[in-house]
């Protein structure tokens, strides 16, 4: 099994241990996140502070595992802001076939043409204080795409008449 999922099982095992230190942050932490103490600013890391301290003598360590909290957060809700919309128009194009998949397939695929670090930043522009939505319109089309694949309808097949006429 290892061989086969190796790398699935080892990705899982690290969000896995992600969400585990976003869970039990404070009792991890060896210091308060927010705890200020000039007098102890730009320590190098050592035994009592890992990964030193900052400008106002934080230490980095505790900040570090608080800050993850804030990153599964905003990771969580920009893939569902992303997946909402490209799942819903995915399966409205896969379920009604013809002239909307297809004008739903060539919309996504205009999308698609782009990379999406340059459209986020084209987009930047625009949105000056929205990075969730810039996120969400970047993975929509992705959605879209693998749901609209995954619900094409198509027609029954017929299963043929058995040769054996039924008493």
């Amino acid at each position: 099994w290892l061989r086969r999922y190796g790398l699935a099982a080892t990705g899982g095992a690290i969000v896995l241990a992600w969400i585990l230190v976003a869970i039990f942050a404070t009792a991890l932490a060896p210091w308060p996140y927010e705890q200020v103490d000039v007098t102890r600013r730009l320590l190098p890391p050592s035994a009592e502070n890992w990964l030193g301290t900052d400008l106002l003598g934080r230490d980095l360590f505790s900040r570090v595992l608080f800050g993850s909290r804030i990153s599964l957060q905003l990771g969580l809700i920009s893939v569902a802001l992303g997946a909402l919309p490209g799942i819903t128009l995915g399966l409205v194009a896969g379920y009604y076939a013809g002239l909307i998949d297809t004008l739903v397939s060539r919309f996504v695929d205009a999308l698609l043409a782009f990379p999406g670090p340059i459209v986020e930043a084209h987009m930047s522009n625009i949105w000056k204080r929205e990075p969730l939505s810039r996120r969400a319109l970047i993975q929509s089309p992705i959605y879209c795409n693998m749901t609209g694949a995954a619900s094409t309808s198509k027609p029954p097949k017929q299963w043929p008449s058995s040769p054996c006429p039924s008493p």
